[in-house]
């Protein structure tokens, strides 16, 4: 189970230092090179974690990628800022129980539950039974529908306007070249800037894989 914690601590380099420095049965080349093709199950640990701080932390990489010349402006995205959290290698979370009876996420996977269901149970941890999990499947199931439709559409909407705003950045450059007051964008150039741009992304994630992974060493 160990080995499941640490693939997944690997995107969370600069929280997770302390748990990894208590393990010192294998040193951390060994650890990584026994990980690196293990790829069935996860287990995502959260420790000292806040979603603000995550986000944040995103914003400064990705500001950092512009500042760099990785990236250019048009390329921050809400999909390039999914792709920069803390949870890029898992997907959104389709189940988030709490219980206590609080009813509040306590600034806990923010970003990503914007189309999660959320159930809070009035049991506390150490008594959540089997029946209690039971309510929380059904639940989800009696909305899933609902969530699934909302989710869909807001995915379109989003890379409709990722769209329009590449076309009017290919627009805003043509303008400023050939110094006309407008411009046609055609579909060819729409697939080349979206190859571009791609190739851009690319690049800043895998700036920002290396940025984790030097942090993680650093520390270990």
């Amino acid at each position: 189970m160990m080995i499941k914690w640490i693939i997944r601590m690997r995107s969370f380099a600069n929280k997770y230092t302390t748990f990894i420095k208590s393990k010192k049965k294998l040193s951390m080349p060994c650890k990584l090179s026994l990980l690196m093709f293990y790829h069935r199950c996860f287990l995502n640990v959260c420790l000292a974690y806040t979603s603000r701080h995550e986000i944040a932390e995103a914003v400064k990489l990705t500001a950092e990628g512009v500042e760099l010349g990785i990236l250019e402006p048009s390329d921050v995205t809400e999909t390039l800022l999914d792709k920069t959290l803390y949870t890029n290698k898992s997907p959104d979370p389709d189940l988030l129980i709490r219980t206590s009876g609080e009813t509040r996420l306590s600034d806990f996977l923010l970003w990503q539950t914007s189309h999660t269901c959320l159930i809070f149970e009035k049991a506390l941890w150490p008594a959540f039974s089997i029946w209690d999990f039971y309510h929380a499947i059904l639940c989800y199931q009696w909305n899933y529908t609902k969530l699934k439709t909302e989710k869909d559409k807001t995915e379109r909407y989003k890379l409709t306007k990722e769209l329009e705003s590449l076309k009017q950045s290919i627009a805003h450059k043509q303008i400023q070249a050939q110094n006309k007051e407008t411009s046609q964008v055609d579909e060819h150039e729409i697939e080349e800037a979206i190859k571009r741009k791609d190739e851009r992304q690319q690049a800043f994630l895998s700036f920002v894989d290396e940025r984790r992974q030097q942090i993680l060493e650093s520390r270990c």
